[in-house]
């Protein structure tokens, strides 16, 4: 049994523009993987989509005011590398409540400095 040559793990840290794409798409698309759309969204790139080691890779987009905000979380893609099919991201605003409440419930144990 032959074993596929692995690539070289990445030593350097990578940036990609993505633009988000509709629901719709990423809904039929993805379906059968549980894509919700609710708690997901899909950008697709114009060379490469996410590979194994970017799990978890962050989405961030500057806003108007200038302040660079946090949208997702990088899922899953099919096949690593290929530009034909997008990449999936947990939605960061569907789980902020979650997120604050934990942040508030670690606050009351623990003192926090602000600068």
């Amino acid at each position: 049994m032959f074993l596929p040559i692995a690539e070289p793990e990445q030593t350097s840290l990578y940036r990609g523009t993505v633009r988000g794409m509709y629901g719709e798409d990423c809904y039929h698309r993805f379906k059968k993987f549980g894509y919700d759309d609710l708690i997901m969204f899909c950008a697709e790139r114009d060379s490469t989509a996410l590979c194994d080691g970017d799990t978890a890779a962050p989405a961030m987009s500057t806003g108007s005011d200038g302040v660079t905000y946090l949208l997702g979380l990088a899922s899953y893609g099919f096949p690593c590398g290929s530009s034909s099919l997008p990449s999936v991201f947990l939605r960061i605003e569907s789980f902020s409540p979650w997120i604050f409440h934990k942040l508030n419930r670690f606050a009351e144990y623990t003192e926090i400095s602000t600068p």
